[in-house]
């Protein structure tokens, strides 16, 4: 289940990125709550509420030990870069609009990085929007 949990951060849900939706480094850094998760299209209502942690370079997950998986970040790509290393690299995308996370991504291991912030139905691709934790 970690893994797959990883793999399908690997890692967010919204419409298009606007002006303001930005990726600098060291924001993605902190606590994170899912808020919305899709897969192919679909709704995954499990994966709501999954705390995720990105720091020095490692992303966990709260819910599977804490254990992480590296990741790498670019963001002056346009849409930003993600990429996650779980045995082999999953490139993603990722934004960043106030305490709000985007993040799409191929699940498993031989996609190819997305384009746009959506995952249509039958795609194979995950987008995640997740919420900056209150402390």
């Amino acid at each position: 289940m970690f893994s797959s949990t990883l793999l399908t951060v690997a890692i967010t849900l919204a419409a298009p990125a606007g002006k303001e939706a930005k990726a600098e480094p060291g924001k993605i850094e902190g606590d994170w709550i899912v808020e919305k998760y899709v897969q192919g299209g679909k709704e995954n209502e499990k994966r709501k509420g999954s705390h995720f942690t990105f720091k020095d370079g490692q992303v966990s997950v709260q819910e599977e030990g804490g254990k992480g998986i590296d990741y790498k970040v670019d963001p002056k790509a346009n849409p930003a870069t993600l990429d996650l290393t779980f045995i082999a690299s999953i490139p993603g995308i990722y934004k960043i609009d106030g305490d709000t996370l985007t993040i799409c991504f191929p699940k498993g291991e031989k996609g190819e990085r997305p384009k746009k912030f959506e995952s249509p139905e039958g795609s194979g691709l995950v987008l995640m929007i997740l919420k900056r934790e209150k402390k």
